[in-house]
């Protein structure tokens, strides 16, 4: 069949179900279908030759399907579906063209779930030339999404600072304050540095301006995805345990249909559950968690749920499913050639291997997730150092050990990341042991305590008592 003919057909197929379909909502079920024919009419009539003004208009019209079909991907968390439906409909638009600009932001961060980070650096960069030559809606947007894409392709310094200065003066642009969509993606980003930097209480609170701008246009989705990083910062900072299960509770019940959100938040909740003791609905959690995101295909969020499973396991007290969650998600971040969240993997293998005793694969990985860390990155930073220290105090190098244990506590310090605080002076209190200064342990031990019976994680807290009485 004639090329010409093959797109003839393509275009009355769709021009007939629109007239079977006249019903708004129906019609809106088969636009990923009737996207399709009109990309395959455009395609066939694209190989012919230079493409007339009906031809470029079925492209532009074939975009206009696929890109409602991959938000409405993108709104239940279905990111390999919206990273194709969105560059299918981006690359159908000529370069610099106001519509293909716009889809670029959330092409962007679909790509970057699903780990084709070169992709949407790309497309990123597209959207950051135009927005200098004058087109689009600018570079801010996307320079921040670029610098998040560094991260977690691990080829930015200093990325979280970047993004805090350059998203502040985004914010206090004038004309900012009118664009409430643009204000909800900047929050949920700068929320995501904070964390990064372990200053939870700023990110908790820039999730939910996030959430407060997303309300404002009834943006269910970015109001989901700004919940998402509130219940992640409420985990690893000083949210007390029953504050933070009642709003991943909520968070999660609120986000059903949305995948993504409620296989993330539910991941965050089963860590919070364990620190009560309740460890068999805690596993039930975040098995189920980690089936619904399963569901949608291979993604960085579904790579990394080990980050909170695993803390289960370890308040359970079974290393060995603590090292199997953490092994497994290693190794796809690996494959998606992801380095922001592996480092922080690597770093809790170091520290399991470490409490089974395996010290020499302790100190070989611990050194590996030096490798991949950010240097901003405080939580993997810590870690590595943490385990590296103790190895060092075993081997008799207490200098050595004294100075990593205390620049982790150094790092961690000036933070509000609670746990991460607790963990490291627990860390701090091994090495003093071992360095044969038994009252300074036992009163940094003291002190961990402390922050974890603030935080509500009852089981730590009664874990370290009773070695610290029998050390006594």
């Amino acid at each position: 069949m004639l090329k010409r003919t093959r797109a003839t057909l393509h275009e009355r197929f769709v021009a007939w179900a629109d007239r079977v379909n006249e019903d708004r909502d129906r019609a809106v079920e088969f636009e990923e279908i009737l996207g399709y024919h009109l990309e395959q009419a455009y395609a066939n009539l694209a190989e012919l030759g230079p493409l007339d003004e009906h031809g470029s208009g079925l492209g532009r019209r074939a975009a206009q399907r696929l890109s409602s079909a991959g938000g409405r991907a993108f709104g239940r968390g279905d990111m390999p579906a919206a990273a194709n439906l969105l560059r299918r409909a981006v690359v159908l638009l000529p370069e610099r063209d106001p519509f293909r600009l716009e889809l670029i932001p959330d092409l962007g961060e679909a790509l970057l779930e699903v780990g084709e980070f070169p992709w949407a650096e790309v497309f990123l960069e597209e959207a950051i030339d135009a927005g200098n030559e004058g087109h689009g809606l600018g570079p801010g947007l996307a320079e921040l999404l670029l610098l998040r894409l560094k991260a977690q392709a691990g080829s930015a310094e200093r990325w979280s600072e970047r993004l805090v200065e350059e998203a502040s003066q985004m914010i206090e642009h004038p004309g900012a304050e009118a664009d409430d969509a643009l204000l909800a993606t900047i929050w949920r980003l700068l929320a995501w540095a904070h964390g990064t930097s372990g200053r939870y209480g700023l990110a908790t609170g820039a999730a939910e301006r996030a959430m407060e701008h997303a309300r404002r246009v009834n943006d269910a989705r970015q109001i989901r995805r700004a919940a998402a990083q509130y219940a992640i910062a409420a985990l690893h900072g000083p949210t007390p345990v029953p504050e933070a299960i009642r709003r991943c509770e909520e968070i999660a019940a609120e986000a059903q249909g949305d995948r993504r959100t409620v296989g993330l938040v539910s991941s965050t909740l089963a860590p919070l559950l364990a620190m009560r003791g309740n460890f068999d609905e805690a596993r039930s959690v975040y098995l189920d968690a980690q089936a619904v995101l399963a569901e949608l295909g291979r993604t960085v969020v579904g790579a990394s749920t080990s980050l909170a499973t695993c803390l289960v396991e370890r308040l359970a007290g079974d290393l060995s499913a603590a090292e199997r969650e953490l092994r497994r998600d290693y190794e796809a971040l690996t494959e998606l050639g992801e380095k922001y969240l592996r480092s922080s993997v690597a770093g809790e293998l170091a520290r399991v291997m470490y409490e089974q005793g395996r010290f020499e694969e302790a100190e070989k990985m611990s050194r590996h997730a030096q490798e991949l860390a950010d240097s901003d990155d405080i939580e993997a930073q810590t870690l590595w150092r943490t385990v590296y220290a103790k190895v060092l105090a075993r081997k008799g190098n207490r200098d050595g050990a004294l100075r990593f244990i205390g620049e982790a506590v150094d790092l961690v310090k000036p933070t509000d990341a609670i746990l991460a605080q607790a963990e490291t002076l627990v860390d701090l209190s091994e090495v003093l042991r071992i360095s044969g200064r038994p009252r300074d342990a036992d009163e940094v031990l003291e002190d961990a305590v402390a922050l974890l019976e603030a935080k509500g994680n009852v089981v730590a807290a009664k874990g370290i008592r009773v070695p610290a009485a029998r050390a006594r």
